[in-house]
């Protein structure tokens, strides 16, 4: 089976695409790598998922130019991507279009795939 991970280089995301991988599935990771947690960590991250043979594709769901860059032929989708409460450093539109505008697209990309079985929508803790 192949399997998108969004958000795949954040805490949930980087393990879940692991565990999958380790199951012997196809894992295509994506992340935005916004600065929302550390940056650095992220590329820590999408360094050791590289090095198990995840492939992790920076593409920015809010865009429909960079979902159109996602493979068509997924089987089952893990939507991690999604930002937690407003900080001090972001904007309820941050919150929106990373939240609802991505989740939105990444509905319409799924609605278009063949062989979808599943899409598992986690959201966040907020």
């Amino acid at each position: 089976m192949k399997i998108l991970v969004t958000g795949a280089v954040g805490f949930i995301g980087s393990h879940t695409a692991e565990r999958l991988q380790k199951m012997g599935h196809e894992v295509v990771g994506v992340d935005n790598f916004n600065d929302y947690y550390s940056l650095e960590l992220k590329q820590l991250n999408e360094k050791a998922l590289k090095e198990k043979g995840i492939s992790v594709l920076k593409l920015d769901l809010r865009q429909p130019s960079d979902v159109d860059q996602l493979p068509k032929d997924i089987n089952y989708i893990f939507h991690f991507a999604a930002q937690p409460g407003i900080s001090s450093t972001s904007t309820f539109e941050d919150y929106f279009t990373n939240n609802v505008i991505a989740t939105k697209n990444l509905i319409d990309y799924a609605l278009q795939l063949e062989d979808l079985k599943l899409f598992v929508n986690i959201g966040t803790s907020s």
